[in-house]
């Protein structure tokens, strides 16, 4: 049997193999078998009753272990996202004066409730923010793990949202003046006024 193989390696191998088909089926058929693939079990066995030629029984096999290899690696894939969403942690809600939860229509003119999962805690606030804009009487609650983090008015909100940035309105370097004269000697200045 063929140690430490892959389905990789398998497909590689099978698409340069220097010796025939059928040699480098039975080489490899304890791990074929082994990895239990349905496809691979029936062509094997068609092979077994001279129902087909060994070069067509290697092109199926390489085409169902392929086959079999991707679908395992979209499981894998979605067992992966899967575990991140279940992994976020910090989860914002829009609630109204009444503590009741604030509902918005989606494009499908459905009502959704104003409720998102974040990874971080400044996500939850900036989205927060963006949805208190636009929601009078209403609050934003952000939790860690079902505990209380934070809780945002919506004059904060509104606040931070319509924050200007830092711009630079005027910038003046000096120049050096390599000249000997008799005016005063000056240093190089740097003026910077901020909004």
């Amino acid at each position: 049997m063929a140690k430490n193989i892959t389905f990789q390696s398998f497909i590689k191998k099978s698409n340069s193999t220097k010796i025939s088909a059928i040699a480098f089926l039975e080489q490899y058929r304890e791990w074929l078998v082994s990895n239990n693939i349905k496809k691979v079990n029936e062509t094997l066995s068609k092979l077994d009753d001279d129902k087909i030629s060994p070069d067509s029984a290697l092109m199926e096999i390489r085409k169902a272990v392929f086959a079999y290899m991707m679908k395992k690696n979209d499981e894998k894939l979605e067992q992966q996202s899967n575990y991140s969403k279940s992994s976020k942690k910090f989860s914002a809600v829009i609630i109204d004066s009444t503590s009741k939860p604030v509902f918005e229509i989606n494009r499908n003119n459905d009502k959704v409730p104003l409720n998102k999962s974040f990874d971080m805690p400044q996500d939850a606030e900036r989205w927060v923010d963006r949805k208190l804009f636009d929601n009078a009487n209403c609050i934003g609650i952000i939790e860690c793990n079902n505990v209380h983090y934070s809780t945002i008015n919506r004059i904060d909100s509104i606040a931070r949202v319509l924050k200007p940035g830092r711009t630079i309105s005027c910038k003046t370097v000096g120049k050096k003046q390599d000249s000997l004269s008799f005016l005063n000697h000056s240093k190089n200045y740097k003026t910077n006024f901020f909004l």
